[in-house]
């Protein structure tokens, strides 16, 4: 699996210049993973990764419903507790 995860507004593919608070707001790594279907949690097994925060193993609780998956995970930011989200949706041809 491989992911790389910014805001809308971290894109420079257009040639635009982000404001430098934004240059470190991104994500991505690559690695392999393993579905539990009895927990319904999915763990990366991170080979690769941009932050420290983001190596070895990652679990995060899925739900596949309608074409969507949605992958939640708990974590920290700034010392403070959040819930990251992260939803894909199925695109039909």
């Amino acid at each position: 699996m491989f992911g790389l995860i910014m805001p809308e507004a971290r894109n420079q593919a257009d040639g635009r210049t982000i404001p430098e608070a934004l240059q470190r707001d991104y994500t991505g790594y690559y690695g392999t993973y393993v579905i539990d279907t009895t927990r319904q949690v999915v763990t990366h097994r991170v080979l690769a990764s941009v932050r420290a925060s983001e190596s070895g193993s990652i679990e995060r609780s899925y739900l596949l419903q309608d074409g969507q998956l949605t992958l939640t995970a708990r974590g920290t930011r700034d010392g403070a507790p959040v819930t990251y989200v992260l939803t894909w949706r199925r695109l039909e041809p």
